[in-house]
């Protein structure tokens, strides 16, 4: 399985994960100049941003430490922006579902926060 395979396959298994858990999918791939999501959903009163990770080995560590400091102010930025169009009052998080080599799915709620920015480091 080639890179775009392995991203597709990872991608199509967490957003049926998050709607098997009850998650609202509102978009895919959600481009802006700051970057793009992965997947952004929602339940209840709370929009979730998620990156999803995959890797067909473990040999250069786990999926999530491929998340670096320069990602999660993209993400931030991207979510400051798209919040602005929505109603106020709802709650945000940051999470990264991780698609391991055999399939399995390792979902880190609040990976991070608007805060950990300029301070991020790899901690997963």
């Amino acid at each position: 399985m080639n890179k775009r395979e392995i991203w597709a396959k990872g991608e199509a298994l967490a957003k049926d994960y998050l709607i098997k858990k009850g998650y609202i999918i509102l978009e895919t791939n959600y481009s802006t100049a700051y970057g793009e999501a992965d997947i952004i959903a929602a339940k209840g009163r709370g929009v979730m941003f998620v990156e999803v990770k995959s890797r067909s080995t473990l040999s250069y560590g786990n999926p999530s430490e491929a998340v670096t400091r320069a990602k999660v102010g993209k993400y931030i930025a991207l979510a400051t922006d798209y919040m602005r169009r929505l109603a106020s009052g709802l709650d945000v998080r940051f999470d990264i579902i991780e698609i391991m080599p055999d399939g399995a799915i390792v979902h880190i709620e609040n990976a991070f926060d608007a805060n950990d920015a300029p301070k991020y480091k790899k901690r997963f």
